[in-house]
């Protein structure tokens, strides 16, 4: 799907609609445009690790910290998720075993 813009950036617009949030089809073209998604080998390292230590945990780590300082989520909750190891890799390794 990656090479076929089109038919991600509709599959981002269904996403983003079924999440309540509001996306035009131009916006929906230029997100994907413009932030191209990682090859399945770069998701593979990405996710990569002891679960709560891939760089895929930094990332999302990253938003939580925002909401946080945002006071959307405590600072328990925070916690509670960086110690839970949350960012599951097994779709995407069900995904590579298929290929």
């Amino acid at each position: 799907m990656a090479g076929d813009l089109d038919r991600l950036a509709q599959t981002l617009k269904t996403m983003e609609l079924d999440n309540g949030l509001t996306i035009d089809d131009e916006g929906a073209r230029k997100i994907v445009e413009e932030r191209p998604l990682p090859t399945l080998e770069e998701q593979l390292r990405i996710f990569g690790g002891e679960p709560g230590q891939t760089e895929a945990d930094a990332i999302v780590m990253k938003y939580v910290d925002i909401f946080t300082e945002e006071g959307r989520i405590s600072k328990e909750d925070r916690d509670a998720l960086a110690e839970s190891g949350f960012v599951d890799s097994s779709l995407l390794q069900e995904i590579a075993a298929g290929k």
